[in-house]
């Protein structure tokens, strides 16, 4: 069985089929999923499915590797570039995504400010005021502006 990571906001659940299918032989898998997620995945995309909720198992070396990984961003100009990339991409995405999590622009600021501490970025990501005004969040409290 090879191991798979899947990340962002999956819109439909052919979408997850097809995932499965391709990196798994027999059709099974596992979707870990971030607590915004969970509704709209479980009671709508992913409802004719076969789901069957899991705890996460503790791993103490698989915290310690998360661990230093998150510190790393921190440590390295690189990771923290890309980090800040990431950051970008993230709320732009979740940014189309309002309706289905059932969140407006404040809570969407909100959840990508508290992912980019999460993920080790010492201090929040800039935006562009251009790009501010593109994704419809002039005004929104939260954001840091270049």
């Amino acid at each position: 069985m090879n191991p798979f990571s899947l990340t962002g906001f999956i819109t439909h659940s052919h979408t997850f089929r097809h995932l499965i299918l391709f990196y798994l032989k027999d059709g099974k898998g596992g979707l870990l999923l971030a607590d915004y997620e969970e509704h709209h995945m479980t009671k709508r995309e992913l409802k004719d499915m076969p789901l069957v909720p899991m705890s996460v198992p503790d791993s103490q070396r698989a915290n310690s590797a998360a661990t230093q990984a998150i510190q790393n961003v921190a440590r390295s100009k690189d990771l923290t570039t890309s980090g800040e990339q990431a950051y970008r991409a993230w709320l732009g995405y979740y940014n189309g995504a309002l309706k289905k999590l059932r969140w407006d622009k404040k809570q969407l600021v909100q959840q990508a400010n508290m992912w980019a501490s999460e993920v080790g970025l010492r201090e929040q990501p800039s935006l562009q005021r251009k790009t501010v005004g593109k994704m419809g969040l002039k005004g929104v409290p939260g954001l840091r502006l270049e």
